[in-house]
């Protein structure tokens, strides 16, 4: 970044520079000097964008050895991988969380991910939130939720409160 800033500010009052014409510039002097910094600046960027796939190859290598393959959902370098696998969907995890009863949001967070459910997410409570909230099958009671159906004095989580 800092090579990339100096080199636009060296290039800003060359043409500054150009502006004025009653200077003793010599314009021909002043378009070598620009395609000179521009072609250094060029070939630092490919100079640097080699190191950098050298680096991700060595990162990839070791996290081969390590066992870590695409498993993580983003890298550090912002290279999309797989997401985790899940046998059970999280509308299913839910309703086996709820199926012995009423639960607050946490404590059904914490059975789905007991029965191996894995979040692609940094905050899954908010993605499980989602999953209550928008699904009709789960009904809310105070700050409980429940199986539609598994008791009677639950009201609707869509209804709004009065």
């Amino acid at each position: 970044m800092v090579f990339t800033s100096t080199l636009l500010l060296q290039l800003r009052s060359i043409l500054i520079k150009m502006s004025y014409p009653n200077r003793d510039v010599n314009r021909q002097e002043i378009i070598l000097t620009m395609r000179e910094k521009l072609k250094k600046f060029l070939e630092k960027r490919d100079s640097l964008l080699q190191t950098r796939a050298r680096i991700l190859e060595k990162i990839r290598e070791i996290d081969h050895l390590l066992g870590n393959a695409g498993n993580s959902t983003t890298s550090q370098f912002g290279q999309r991988t797989k997401r985790p696998k899940n046998e059970l969907k999280l509308k299913e995890a839910i309703g086996k969380a709820l199926a012995d009863g009423p639960k607050n949001r946490r404590t059904i967070l914490e059975a789905v991910q007991e029965m191996g459910y894995r979040f692609s997410t940094s905050n899954p409570l908010n993605s499980l939130s989602a999953a209550l909230y928008t699904n009709k099958q789960f009904v809310k009671d105070g700050h409980l939720f429940s199986l539609k159906g598994a008791n009677k004095n639950t009201k609707k989580v869509s209804q709004k409160k009065s």
